[in-house]
């Protein structure tokens, strides 16, 4: 958690952080299950087979060959475990990588809609894929096999109205006081606002003409 919090921007705080399902490690999981199933029968009929004067912990150290699985499957789980999918209320953010950290964001406002696909089985334990459509290519576009796809939806859609609520109420605030502000001062306000990804670049421009065109 320390160093996803190294990620946050100043008042940015985590709304849900999900990974992608166990499903996604299931074929090395059935290898290391069949691999200890293998290595106990082995090592049981190993131990009756031994000479009766071989006792105590070296009768039984066939059985030590059980970590060979839990050694096959651990690097898996931590890769697993080390990729996570994580909602702000700002943006959204995977980020990747056990030594070599990689991270993916996109930025809420950038999103303007979310695709959800589910498979028979993926609606029986709880996974499915989420397709992210932005305005841009850049960014993080497609989470497979997420875990809860439907509660991480709508997580990332209700941050994103309370974005955009955010960014509605200081311009309220500003309408408010018009009469006493001069020209500059507000189109500075608009763009600090602008600066702090409050409003995208769209608004920013579309507020700013308006203001000066009614001056």
């Amino acid at each position: 958690m320390g160093y996803v919090q190294g990620l946050l921007g100043e008042n940015e705080r985590i709304v849900l952080i999900r990974h992608r399902h166990w499903i996604v490690w299931r074929v090395t999981l059935l290898v290391s299950v069949l691999m200890a199933v293998v290595i106990a029968i082995a090592s049981a009929v190993a131990v009756t087979v031994l000479p009766p004067d071989i006792t105590g912990v070296v009768r039984y150290l066939p059985f030590a060959l059980l970590i060979v699985p839990v050694v096959w499957f651990l690097p898996t789980y931590i890769h697993w475990s080390a990729e996570q999918y994580i909602v702000t209320n700002r943006r959204i953010i995977q980020l990747e990588g056990v030594i070599n950290k990689h991270t993916i964001d996109s930025s809420l406002d950038k999103i303007n809609d979310v695709v959800l696909d589910q498979s028979f089985w993926g609606r029986l334990l709880g996974y499915g894929d989420l397709e992210i459509l932005t305005g841009s290519d850049i960014g993080l576009n497609k989470l497979r096999q997420i875990q809860d796809p439907l509660k991480f939806k709508k997580a990332m859609l209700d941050a994103k109205e309370e974005l955009r609520q955010l960014g509605a109420e200081p311009y309220a605030a500003q309408a408010a006081r018009a009469p006493e502000q001069s020209l500059s001062e507000s189109l500075q306000e608009l763009a600090d606002a602008h600066k702090q990804g409050l409003i995208t670049d769209a608004e920013y421009q579309a507020r700013r003409a308006a203001m000066i065109e009614n001056v």
